[in-house]
């Protein structure tokens, strides 16, 4: 009597979890190599994580909320266990345990970035264009997509898990077609920026945009499509590799370990450093406009700045409030001590016209500054369009942290 021995059993252990016939990107890790190298990118996701997290605090205490940059660290712990599992991969090739818990890490790490990129993406399109992006219906796609993360994240883990416990070959057949549902999920999430913001690009403005934070417009787009071709690379290799199904034996050059630390490891460190910021607690149309500058803060903030300037600057031989009007000559700052003050608030700012002469120690100095524009029409749009301020996919972000 013959006893046949299905082909996946053989360098398998009797008991799960079972090491895998299909090539892992990256391969095994070996210490003389890999070790050193994932060593470094640990030491990078490490600082990246204490950066984040210090400075969610630092503006947390400033009253300066923006939830997103607490799921930064989040992120960047997880990549640093994921080198941590790496290099312990690398000291125990055969520990099966080791493989899968480093697998789980490193595929659930960047679909939290595909989270991060789709608020993002929501955030422009409602800059762009308020009326679409503040509809009931965006909100709803982007709420659906953003609490999908933690779901298809959990799915995944799920059916790799079974798939290095079973020995099964319909069994595994299944779960590879689980798993490639997930990957494709994933490379869907990630394409999220591509598929909505380049098409709104192109779509004429109704009304102005409403522009948040600082510096250009274009430059947040662009940091944001950039991110998105880098994450992108990543979740197509994964596809990719899934489908090809190559054998440890003869592994593909998508499984190489060049690929793996690249299209890996470096994209991700240099998605974690792209990121801006953008104004919390908006509720509808016109909304980014007024929470990007709060007049009263802001000429306060300016007026404390220009206060501890001009005590520096005169060693407190006069008071700001005494510049004009009857004070004393000695009260009034000098033509140097006036330009360091106003360089010192970091605006930039020129003299208009010649100095004007008021007797033979004083003269009057105007200076001139450049500022933005304000839509006359803001403040009546915004209480004809803030209809879809009820809820909003904001909320999701607390849901998240």
């Amino acid at each position: 009597m013959s006893i046949s021995i299905p082909q996946g059993l053989f360098g398998r252990r009797s008991k799960g979890p079972y090491k895998s016939p299909i090539a892992i990107i990256g391969g095994t890790p070996n210490p003389t190599l890999d070790v050193p190298i994932t060593g470094f990118f640990l030491l990078l996701f490490m600082v990246a994580d204490g950066f984040h997290f210090f400075i969610h605090e630092k503006n947390k205490k400033k009253k300066h909320k923006f939830h997103l940059s607490a799921l930064m660290p989040d992120f960047c712990l997880v990549r640093t266990i994921t080198c941590i599992l790496r290099i312990a991969w690398g000291f125990r090739p055969t520990n099966n345990g080791i493989v899968l818990t480093a697998l789980i890490f490193e595929n659930a790490g960047a679909v939290v970035l595909f989270a991060v990129n789709a608020i993002f993406t929501q955030r422009i399109i409602r800059a762009l264009h308020p009326n679409f992006g503040w509809s009931l219906v965006l909100n709803v796609f982007f709420f659906i997509a953003v609490y999908s993360v933690p779901f298809i994240i959990a799915y995944n883990i799920v059916f790799t898990v079974i798939a290095f416990y079973t020995l099964n070959p319909h069994i595994e057949a299944i779960v590879r077609g689980f798993l490639l549902f997930g990957l494709c999920y994933t490379l869907s999430l990630s394409l999220l920026p591509i598929l909505c913001i380049l098409p709104r690009t192109f779509v004429p403005h109704i009304v102005p945009i409403e522009r948040f934070g600082t510096g250009i417009f274009r430059s947040k787009i662009g940091i944001l499509l950039f991110s998105t071709v880098l994450l992108l690379a990543g979740a197509v290799v994964r596809l990719a590799s899934h489908v090809m199904q190559h054998t440890t034996e003869n592994p593909g050059v998508i499984e190489s370990k060049q690929v793996f630390y690249i299209v890996g490891f470096a994209f991700e460190i240099t998605v974690v450093v792209l990121r801006f910021w953008v104004p919390d607690g908006a509720k509808g149309p016109g909304d980014y406009g007024d929470l990007q500058v709060n007049e009263e803060k802001f000429f306060k903030d300016m007026c404390e700045k220009k206060n501890q300037s001009a005590s520096s600057s005169s060693q407190g031989l006069f008071e700001t409030q005494n510049w004009f009007g009857t004070g004393s000559l000695e009260a009034k700052p000098t033509r140097e001590q006036v330009r360091i003050i106003i360089h010192n608030l970091g605006f930039p700012a020129e003299i208009v016209g010649m100095p004007m002469d008021c007797g033979e120690e004083e003269e009057i100095l105007l200076y001139a500054f450049r500022a933005r524009k304000v839509a006359k029409e803001q403040m009546a749009r915004k209480m004809v369009l803030r209809q879809s301020r009820k809820w909003s996919c904001d909320t999701v972000i607390e849901d998240l942290k």
